[in-house]
Formats: structure tokens, C-alpha cells, sequence
């Protein structure tokens, strides 16, 4: 939740539908990875754990939160 005594939350609601699939995040993942990026790659992969460590990669390979998207 990091240092800072006030804490900011972002809430969203969403409809479900049975195969829907949620993906929630820090800004560890949403900060490096365009949404667009993360449901392309939780849509497609079958495996939960595998589009988790795909993902993962990918914040990885972009370096660390605070860094600015790719255009």
C-alpha cells in the first residue's frame, strides 16, 4: 500500500458473466502494461498461472513503476 499514511482507493464495479475473467493488479502490473495488453493476454491464455507469469514478464521486462508506458 506503500508509505504514505492516506491511502487512495480505486474502486470500479463491473458486471460478470459466467468466463469473464478479472485480473486485479497493482500498479506494479498496470503501471508498465497497457490495459489493453493485460486483457489481450488474460484473454487468450487458458492457464490462469501462465497469464500471470506472462504478464509478470512483461511489467518485468519494462522496468520498474513510475517509468512511462511505451507509446
Amino acid at each position: 500500500m506503500g508509505p504514505d499514511p492516506k491511502v487512495k482507493v480505486d474502486l470500479t464495479f463491473q458486471d460478470l458473466r459466467r468466463g469473464d475473467v478479472l485480473v486485479l493488479c497493482s500498479d506494479g502490473l498496470s503501471g508498465l502494461v497497457k490495459k489493453e495488453e493485460i486483457a489481450a493476454i488474460a484473454g487468450k491464455e487458458q492457464d490462469l498461472a501462465t497469464a500471470c507469469d506472462k504478464l509478470i514478464a512483461l511489467a518485468n521486462d519494462r522496468g520498474r513503476p513510475g517509468t512511462t508506458l511505451p507509446s
